[in-house]
């Protein structure tokens, strides 16, 4: 049964008024606890995000569903006027809200009025929501905004009109289709206390024109604005939603119950790729992805293929997403493509002309649907500096038609610019940017909510990371900047062999002991380079005592393979055997022992074949004072003779890891496997620039690999970052996937099987218990790994094998002796876990049994270096958080004063520790109340106005200083505060002070400024 306002004296109600319904109660929601209050870059922001605040419905008008006075002829309206109803009183004092209206129109002729809002006293001054055939309208008062769009004639439609922070956003069917400066709502126009539906009111009770043509189902208004999955959700707010087809699909597939796992393409420039900005943390992609396994759908695959300058068709210098879809989006089979293109399209670097862009996304959207997936369009969001706002001045105009074009095709636009300026308070939020353009994690945090926001999946109660997981622009404990690829190695040995090794012959070289004391050395590296057709077992190298057989340090060629032994009075202290490796076939070989920092590796030709965390080498063989080559020498005699040839013998005081080894040069040089030297060659390519590389995307075959809390990136996401950012080999994409398989074999199987995979040419395998348990036993799952290798071999790919930091050492065990049975890549990072730990996984690489964000770093780390594309320069520096700035950030003390209307100068400083840096401040007038006119230091760039930012290039120590002269509006109210956010950084160090606010108390009289020092000593020396 429909409810109905109650009639005041005074009001007139419309005829049919009898069949309409309204229910202007109140909707409350609980209050949120309130997130602790994070000082980031140049504004301070709630950790969670926009709170989540429910708008009340005001005003509610409208029928049951299918009810005839609904219908609406061209000739008749509804409403209230002159009505004293609270509803509408308290409907006209809202300076900011939403109106919304279900609607069908079933004619295009001429200007249609949906609602107007007045005072019956002067109706022509009111707010109209209207449509006409190709358009819709808001208009207050005098002014107007025309938007065009395709209506349906026939057909259901929701209009949003919100004006908030100070804009105006136009929604069509939960779609954004306009996004400006507002011109005004209910409360700009004096005394309102009427409205109509279908039709305008244009002087007295029964004056009307520009009528509708439809169904008018219901208009509400609400003090607040709607999120596009709340515009599509039925509840109180809205009875009758009305969303674009694709809204379905896509919340069909962020639904937890849903079966099949599907595959999300990410692509566009460099804010979808991600690099550089982030320092450290989540892409948008990175944390769409952790978001699905937070939810239950962890199968899913999420692909970036977006490259940093890219546009959406090819120039001189980008490829173009249109240009080069197929490489980007179609081998993927996608079923879902997020595309965020147009901040490059619109700079006039490049000339691409706006309806240039506009066509070229349009054919992305229809390229996208013949591959059978669902387009969803990004505005990208809104550039925070005026300098490089110039540049790219058009880019405003370039999302407009990005709205447009979505409406016209009827795609889901996720729109991050518009977003972005409606925070609360209005003002650029300038703390989630990593330059001018780019975001940094907490930026890349915000797109991924909106992103939900939009689609569906987003749970205010939980967020993303239980809203814990919200980016900090901090720093991993523990980090460095630098990690060296290696110390410099001292040969501490070598000795050099002509002719053969019969069996019988041996080299007694223990005279060389008492000059090069090798077998006195409790770390470093012996190696012997041999070559021998015979599988018998032979010494190559001894270290014994003279005195008695039970004492000794051997590395011995065995039936194909090599082993190391130390004992020590009959007990073994290390036994490292590889099997047989196919060593007996005439080919010079290199076999290495190296001990160092708690662990023991043998390695041949540069491949680990035997690992044992506990450290062992030359000096716990004990009294040992005999040094032989090609034999054992010891009390009982002469034996184990070896049969072939040894040309070279050498040690180093220092250990080795395999990517070290290959850069021992002479005599001490050690070639590089044959996969190793194919691997470089896929991961390094020659060509006069990146534009001409060929794709050669990389596979990451896993399971459940979870990312670290506090919104770090995963060693997966780091790889793509120095691999596809700093190396530059942009379309290298790397593609992380969790088959969901129950053993290896079917893993690689369901990747076989995966022609969106087909480009990968390199596949990672990790060591898995879950594998060793569906094995049964280790033999059988180095079968299998082995099995999987040649499989991948046949099919193509290069497969590399890697030992997980979180899997028992039997699992990771078996992934060494596949590695090395079958020759693959072996990327050890359970040997770089216990070497740094001393034989122990560190602590502070794990967090509740899983990797954390200082275990993916330095897993990053061995990645790189076991691949070969890690040198002694190189540095996670464009892929590491920030570090804590050495110094003191001074800004005033206490409150300065100023009166309305006027300026107030407000020093900084930054007293800096130690080496010489480059300095940038930044000042920002937080709530949009102040603005910073002038800004003045030792400048080579800067700018003015709400956001102001000063860097002072060169190298500086000592104390740096800026002057920022604030202005207060005129209409400040007395006795208000007004708050200027500082901050400050270390460029050239990636470095930041924590951000620090000056309040500024608006006054009558003259202005003040008392100055003290504020600031705090941060002793970290950081990352």
């Amino acid at each position: 049964m429909s409810q109905s306002l109650g009639k005041k004296p005074g009001e007139r109600r419309r005829r049919d008024a009898r069949a309409c319904e309204t229910d202007p109660q109140v909707l409350s929601k609980a209050p949120t606890t309130a997130a602790p209050t994070l000082v980031l870059g140049a504004l301070i922001v709630s950790g969670a995000g926009r709170a989540e605040v429910a708008s009340r419905q005001t005003l509610g008008w409208g029928f049951a569903a299918r009810a005839s006075a609904s219908e609406f002829d061209g000739t008749r309206h509804d409403g209230l006027w002159n009505s004293s109803h609270a509803d509408v009183a308290g409907s006209a004092a809202l300076s900011a809200g939403t109106v919304q209206v279900s609607f069908t129109p079933r004619s295009a002729a001429g200007r249609q009025t949906i609602a107007h809002f007045y005072s019956s006293a002067v109706p022509e001054s009111g707010v109209i929501l209207g449509i006409d055939a190709t358009s819709i309208f808001w208009r207050v008062g005098a002014d107007e905004v025309t938007v065009p769009v395709s209506l349906t004639l026939n057909r259901a439609h929701q209009i949003h009109a919100t004006v908030t922070e100070g804009r105006l956003r136009i929604f069509l069917d939960a779609s954004p289709v306009y996004f400006g400066d507002s011109i005004g709502f209910l409360a700009s126009v004096a005394g309102v206390n009427s409205f109509d539906i279908g039709g305008r009111n244009t002087g007295g009770q029964d004056s009307y024109a520009d009528f509708f043509t439809g169904t008018l189902q219901r208009l509400t208004v609400l003090d607040g604005p709607l999120t596009p999955s709340e515009m599509k959700t039925v509840n109180q707010n809205n009875r009758f939603p009305v969303a674009l087809d694709d809204f379905s699909a896509l919340a069909a597939q962020v639904s937890p119950t849903k079966i099949a796992p599907a595959t999300w393409v990410f692509t566009g420039d460099s804010i979808t790729n991600g690099n550089v900005h982030t320092y450290g943390m989540r892409s948008w992609s990175e944390q769409f992805a952790q978001r699905l396994v937070e939810i239950g759908l962890g199968d899913d695959t999420v692909i970036n293929t977006g490259i940093s300058g890219d546009t959406s068709v090819a120039t001189s210098t980008t490829l173009g997403v249109n240009t080069r879809f197929e490489d980007r989006v179609g081998a993927y089979d996608p079923d879902v493509v997020v595309v965020m293109l147009g901040m490059n399209d619109s700079s006039t670097a490049l000339g691409i002309a706006r309806e240039t862009y506009l066509a070229n996304m349009g054919e992305i959207v229809d390229k996208i649907r013949e591959v059978g997936a669902t387009p969803v369009l990004a505005a990208s969001n809104p550039i925070c500096s005026e300098a490089e706002a110039g540049q790219r001045s058009a880019y405003p105009a370039y999302v407009q038609g990005l709205r447009a074009l979505a409406a016209s095709k009827q795609v889901v636009l996720v729109d991050h610019f518009a977003d972005w300026l409606t925070q609360p308070g209005g003002a650029m939020p300038t703390a989630w940017f990593g330059d001018a353009i780019h975001p940094n994690g907490l930026g890349h945090w915000q797109l991924t909510r909106t992103l939900f926001q939009t689609i569906g999946g987003w749970d205010p109660a939980s967020g993303i990371g239980a809203e814990s997981d919200t980016p900090v622009n901090g720093f991993i404990e523990g980090s460095a900047l630098e990690l060296p690829l290696t110390t410099a190695l001292t040969q501490s040995y070598g000795y050099g062999f002509c002719g053969a090794f019969d069996g019988s012959r041996v080299e007694d070289r223990s005279v060389d002991l008492a000059a090069y004391p090798m077998h006195r050395q409790f770390e470093g590296t012996y190696a012997v380079k041999f070559t021998t057709s015979s599988a018998a077992t032979g010494v190559l190298l001894g270290i014994s005592d003279s005195t008695r057989s039970d004492t000794a340090l051997t590395i011995r060629s065995v039936a194909g393979g090599v082993r190391a032994l130390i004992t020590r009075g009959g007990m073994v202290l290390l036994d490292l055997d590889s099997g047989d490796l196919g060593l007996a076939d005439g080919a010079q070989h290199t076999v290495m022992l190296s001990a160092g920092n708690g662990t023991t590796r043998l390695t041949v030709d540069g491949r680990v074949v035997g690992f044992s965390a506990t450290q062992r080498f030359g000096a716990d063989a004990g009294s040992a004072d005999t040094l032989t080559v090609g034999a054992l020498k010891n009390d009982s005699g002469t034996s184990t003779g070896f049969v072939g040839s040894i040309a070279w013998v050498y040690a180093l005081t220092e250990p080795t890891e395999p990517v070290q080894q290959f850069t021992l040069t002479g005599g001490n040089a050690v070639s590089r496997s044959a996969d190793l030297t194919q691997l470089l060659g896929t991961l390094s390519q020659t060509g006069a620039s990146w534009q001409q590389f060929e794709s050669r995307p990389i596979t990451i075959l896993t399971e459940d690999l979870q990312a670290p809390s506090g919104g770090w990136r995963r060693w997966t996401d780091n790889l793509q970052e120095l691999h596809r950012g700093e190396r530059n080999y942009r379309q290298d994409y790397v593609v992380t996937v969790n088959p969901g398989a129950t053993s290896v074999s079917a893993r690689v199987g369901w990747f076989l099987a995966q022609g969106r995979l087909s480009a990968s040419r390199m596949v990672i395998l990790q060591a898995l218990d879950a594998d060793l348990a569906a094995a049964g036993e280790a033999s059988s799952y180095r079968t299998l790994l082995t099995g999987a290798v040649t499989t991948l071999r046949s099919a193509t790919r290069l497969p590399v094998l890697m030992t997980s930091v979180t899997a028992d050492a039997e699992t990771n065990s078996a992934m060494r002796c596949a590695a090395a049975a079958s020759g693959a890549v072996l990327i050890d990072s359970e040997a770089e876990a216990l070497q740094v730990g001393s034989g122990a996984v560190p602590a502070s690489w794990l967090k509740a049994d899983e990797l954390s964000a200082l275990g993916h770093e330095r897993v990053t780390f061995r990645v790189l270096k076991d691949l070969g594309i890690w040198a002694g320069s190189d540095s996670l520096a464009d892929s590491h958080p920030l570090a804590p700035a050495r110094g003191v950030l001074a800004v005033p003390g206490g409150a300065l004063t100023v009166k309305a209307g006027g300026s107030v100068v407000v020093p900084v400083s930054v007293a800096i520790d130690g080496t010489a840096h480059d300095v940038a401040f930044g000042i920002h007038a937080a709530g949009g109340a102040a603005e910073v006119t002038d800004i003045s230091g030792a400048t080579v760039s800067g700018s003015t106005g709400r956001d102001a930012n000063l860097s002072i290039g060169g190298a500086h120590s000592g104390t740096v200083q800026a002057v920022a002269t604030v202005r207060v509006p005129a209409d400040a109210v007395v006795g208000s505060t007004v708050q200027v956010v500082i901050n400050a950084s270390l460029g050239n160090q990636r470095a930041r002070f924590p951000g620090k606010v000056v309040n500024l108390s608006v006054v009558c009289g003259d202005t003040s400024m008392p100055l003290r020092e504020a600031g705090s000593r941060n002793e970290r020396t950081g990352p």
